[in-house]
């Protein structure tokens, strides 16, 4: 077509007339633009050159040995060398204030990463957890945080399905404190509406409405209390809630990290030649390609977590939710100092 249209100019073809040309030079057009290869994430940014890649390596060097304070100057060198265009020392110095808990300070980073690199999964993910850490409005960060660990989670799922049992658990651990945080005011609620019960004062109680009274505060302070999931919800390896739960062709479901890890046990033992039989149904065999997300399933787990918050702490191991409980019994609900941030990082690498 480029050929032609050089021979239409020169008068070596027909195509004189300028309806003809128009609509010759429109589809012209169309071709180049439809040709035209598409960015992808990593073309989006520029090359940030070889002095700023050597400034983010010698952070990084820095980073693995603890040596955080240090690491950032070095990331800082590599911001400045690019011009503020290239993404990953901004999430680098993030991570290394998280270590040294200057969640402010991360937190501006993430931002700033988040700008030039909107789809990044690490990125999203640590600004979830800081916004948790923020010491002020205790409660609304937990909210917000979670918010902003559910956009991660699904990012994950998009991009990055090695990160997603990472941010699930930052996840369960920040909807956990934000079920203690409200848990911990209900229970000042009801002790004042017991010791009332003792003394009705001006508001005359029977016999028969003080019963229903105490009735209704015991069950209300019972769904505080954590308890175990139903079975249904919770996969039959790893006896833990569903997070991200698939289904086998026998119709079984499995956590996909739990039935993943059978599989390729079952591959390292006897050979990929040899058909791995399902766990729950011997008879059927499965494979790594015959696993589909229960959608459903991950869904109906959603609800019982969103009617039953405490059980979020079923994600955790023991320690995990013991550990965070005696942090909200610690922590003020207003203005309260910083929560312990290794409760809450989950271990992740840096660029």
């Amino acid at each position: 077509l480029i050929v032609a249209r050089i021979q239409q100019k020169k008068g070596e073809t027909d195509l004189y007339n300028p309806t003809t040309t128009t609509t010759f030079d429109a589809v012209l057009i169309i071709i180049i633009i439809i040709m035209r290869p598409s960015k992808s994430s990593s073309q989006r940014h520029e090359h940030p050159g070889e002095a700023a890649e050597r400034s983010k390596r010698l952070g990084n060097e820095l980073f693995q040995k603890q040596k955080f304070s240090a690491a950032c100057e070095h990331y800082t060198d590599a911001i400045v060398q690019s011009n503020q265009r290239w993404h990953v020392p901004y999430l680098n110095r993030a991570m290394a204030n998280e270590k040294r808990h200057r969640w402010k300070e991360a937190k501006e980073d993430l931002e700033k990463c988040l700008r030039l690199d909107e789809d990044n999964v690490k990125a999203t993910y640590h600004l979830g957890v800081c916004m948790c850490m923020l010491p002020e409005d205790v409660e609304d960060n937990y909210i917000k945080g979670g918010d902003m660990l559910e956009k991660a989670l699904f990012l994950a799922r998009e991009f990055d399905e090695s990160q997603v049992d990472l941010v699930w658990r930052s996840l369960a651990k920040s909807k956990y404190m934000e079920h203690c945080e409200k848990a911990k005011e209900r229970k000042i609620t009801y002790e004042r509406l017991e010791e009332t019960l003792k003394n009705p004062g001006f508001v005359p109680l029977n016999e028969e409405d003080a019963r229903v009274l105490r009735e209704r505060i015991s069950d209300a302070k019972e769904k505080d209390e954590r308890k175990q999931a139903p079975d249904a919800f919770c996969c039959p390896l790893s006896l833990e809630i569903y997070r991200e739960p698939v289904v086998s062709p026998s119709g079984n479901s499995y956590e996909r990290s739990a039935i993943e890890q059978y599989i390729k046990q079952q591959y390292e033992k006897y050979g990929r030649e040899k058909k791995v039989a399902d766990p729950l149904q011997p008879g059927c065999s499965i494979s790594l390609e015959s696993l589909h997300p229960n959608i459903a399933l991950r869904n109906a787990v959603r609800e019982y977590l969103k009617e039953h918050p405490s059980s979020w702490g079923e994600i955790l191991s023991e320690n995990e939710a013991q550990e965070l409980e005696r942090e909200a019994k610690r922590m003020k609900t207003k203005n309260a100092s910083s929560p312990n941030g290794d409760a809450y990082i989950e271990e992740d690498m840096i660029n």
